[in-house]
């Protein structure tokens, strides 16, 4: 049974109030007058504890009391994410402006949710502009380089690597994700599933529509890559180029040629296929012209060295053997990569290998990388501590 208070006990309670108050200074009990500071970290503790319900309340009581600040925006955002209110979430977001210190943050978890629904170009916009706002944002960078991977944009995706190398030492997931992107690896049938829902969210999304016919073409399903090439622009050399691709594996040089013609001189997708058209027609010399133009653009890119490299070697060029001994040492990378399965390889000197190949192909900040991954695997490796000392004065200031 509930008993009314009595004197005593009203007395102990008026102490403690004392008490209280003058411990915190002038911090009002939270159960009577709460504090809308207070409050919010209250409302923040719930809902990190899964009660959604009484974070929302709490930060109704606080909204009674002060003009909601970008955090109060910012957890109500993801109260409504938790009930997939995505809609609502995204329009409350957009009420942080710019000039808010905590912009940067709200325009993360804006782009977050909308790479959570497969909007990639809206969840792209808003990642940049959160990566405008605070260059520090992390996970925002890393978020980018997912989205720049998948599209196969790796020259996008490198940058956003090298911005993060800046910011702190990679984990080895995305020390791997990076040397993927270095080495072109990329499972067209894994890419696809994502592409497609990408695309299907986002007819306009110009940039996955183009992966997604590239990942149709590795997979030989031609005619869905012409069905999804379809909506792109046909001034659009990136597009033309994957229409050339698809005329040659028609069989239909003449179309092919057509579709180069029209093209930018200095498209690098355009020029693979002029090269290719030249060795049909036995022109070594020709073809060497389009991938040496190819390699100005991307050092990196393979089809070009090898081809580079071969049509050399038909003209007896000595130089033929510099761009073969790049590619095979690219595929020493490459395979390294594939047959490790990932971080968790066993080979216990993997990430010391790892360093030595991407030192071996001049990439200094990924070597960097490995050398640091594998001093934080065995503190007793001296090969990769004398490694890391001899490239570090030439890798920059980032923290490897």
């Amino acid at each position: 049974m509930l008993r009314a208070p009595t004197r005593r006990t009203r007395l102990a309670t008026s102490l403690a109030l004392v008490i209280i108050l003058g411990v915190s200074g002038a911090i009002v009990v939270l159960r009577a007058q709460p504090d809308p500071l207070l409050l919010l970290d209250a409302a923040a503790r719930e809902f990190d504890r899964g009660r959604v319900d009484d974070a929302e309340v709490l930060l109704d009581r606080r909204a009674r009391r002060v003009h909601p600040t970008a955090l109060d925006l910012i957890l109500r955002a993801r109260i409504s994410q938790a009930r997939e209110h995505f809609d609502e979430s995204l329009r409350v977001l957009c009420c942080v402006p710019d000039s808010d210190p905590f912009a940067g943050r709200a325009r993360l978890l804006a782009g977050e949710i909308e790479l959570d629904r497969d909007h990639a170009r809206a969840a792209e916009r808003l990642l940049a502009r959160a990566v405008a706002l605070d260059p520090h944002q992390v996970a925002a960078r890393r978020d980018l380089a997912y989205i720049y991977a998948l599209q196969r944009r790796r020259r996008d995706c490198d940058a956003q690597f090298r911005a993060l190398v800046e910011l702190g030492p990679l984990d080895e997931k995305r020390a791997f994700i990076w040397c993927q992107n270095l080495c072109a690896i990329w499972d067209p049938r894994e890419a696809a599933a994502r592409l497609e829902r990408f695309v299907k969210n986002d007819p306009g999304d110009r940039q996955s529509r183009l992966a997604l016919v590239e990942a149709y073409l590795m997979m030989s399903q031609v005619s869905a890559a012409e069905e999804a090439i379809g909506p792109l622009d046909v001034e659009d050399d990136n597009a033309r180029a994957l229409r050339a691709r698809i005329a040659l594996d028609r069989g239909d040089e003449s179309a092919a040629e057509s579709l180069v013609q029209a093209g930018a001189s200095d498209h690098a997708g355009l020029n693979v296929i002029r090269a290719r058209l030249a060795l049909i027609r036995q022109d070594p010399t020709g073809a060497s012209h389009f991938f040496e133009a190819v390699l100005k653009q991307d050092p990196h890119d393979r089809a070009a060295l090898y081809g580079l490299g071969q049509c050399l070697r038909r003209l007896n060029e000595p130089r033929a053997i510099t761009y073969l001994e790049q590619v095979a040492r690219e595929d020493r990378l490459k395979r390294m990569i594939l047959e490790s399965k990932g971080p968790l390889g066993q080979d216990p000197r993997l990430y010391f290998k790892l360093g030595q190949a991407c030192e071996e192909l001049g990439q200094t900040r990924e070597a960097l990388t490995w050398y640091g991954l594998a001093i934080a695997r065995d503190p007793l490796d001296t090969q990769a501590q004398s490694a890391r000392a001899r490239l570090k004065p030439s890798g920059g200031t980032g923290r490897f």
